[in-house]
């Protein structure tokens, strides 16, 4: 990506919540924008309970896939920039507890709804 990019320009300076960010769409759409669009303020990564996992296991394990190692070689400290948020895209207000609510609604700037609908 060219280093005037509008999407790089685009997302200069916002915080981003990603619903989805677990599956194959979401993942590539994470890495890609960590390893481009470096100026990114924060991203919200909303993540369930799965398959017997908490979100903070999915969580840790999602940086294990190899999409990332390339992000990982180049910038080490890319998580600094990513927060895991409970909640399912299928329960009413996302499922979120009201402090993540009120987080999300006073802190994020644009929403990428990447979840599949199970």
């Amino acid at each position: 990506m060219s280093s005037n990019s509008q999407i790089r320009h685009f997302f200069k300076n916002q915080t981003i919540l990603i619903t989805g960010g677990s599956g194959f769409l979401g993942k590539v759409l994470l890495e890609k924008l960590l390893r481009e669009c470096e100026e990114i303020k924060k991203i919200y990564v909303l993540m369930r309970f799965k398959k017997n996992k908490t979100p903070n296991q999915r969580f840790s394990e999602l940086f294990n896939y190899a999409s990332f190692d390339v992000l990982k070689s180049k910038d080490e400290n890319f998580l600094l920039k990513v927060f895991l948020i409970n909640g399912d895209s299928l329960q009413p207000r996302l499922g979120l507890s009201e402090q993540d609510a009120n987080i999300l609604v006073q802190e994020v700037t644009c929403v990428i709804h990447a979840a599949a609908i199970d």
